[in-house]
């Protein structure tokens, strides 16, 4: 079928600039629409992690999902921060089906081992690593 696409050139731009203005054009501004606090961001970042979405899971249990990847090239870390919506939440890293299950060669990027809390849990990332991180709440 047909296909349209947007494209920028960012000559002598930093990565950073690069990821920002991507999301410009994948995820462009709603005007007019209240401000609210994200529900997850990343704190003491080194490198280039980028949360790439948050959503509630596909199997309609009114967990979080966040889709996070490294967007430079190198290694990154971060500490998962979570608004007062997820004060008290545990997290876990899924497969990028939000299954519980890993396949053999994905490296694992959350720190922890099983559920851990939401808040201040470590995130360390390989280059161009995705991870999928599901938050819950009971």
């Amino acid at each position: 079928g047909r296909h349209e696409f947007d494209w920028a050139v960012l000559p002598s731009e930093t990565i950073d600039a690069t990821v920002a203005a991507a999301g410009e054009i994948n995820a462009p501004v709603l005007e007019d629409v209240p401000a609210v606090e994200p529900p997850v961001r990343l704190d003491e970042v080194s490198g280039t992690p980028v949360i790439d979405w948050i959503k509630l899971a596909d199997d309609g249990s009114g967990d979080v999902i966040v889709r996070l990847y490294e967007a430079a090239g190198t290694r990154a870390s971060a500490t998962l921060h979570t608004s007062d919506l997820l004060a008290g939440a545990d997290v876990r890293e899924t497969n990028t089906l939000e299954q519980d299950e890993s396949y053999a060669d994905e490296p694992a990027g959350l720190v922890a081992d099983g559920r851990t809390p939401a808040e201040g849990a470590r995130i360390e990332l390989r280059p161009f690593q995705l991870c999928t991180l599901r938050i819950s709440r009971d």
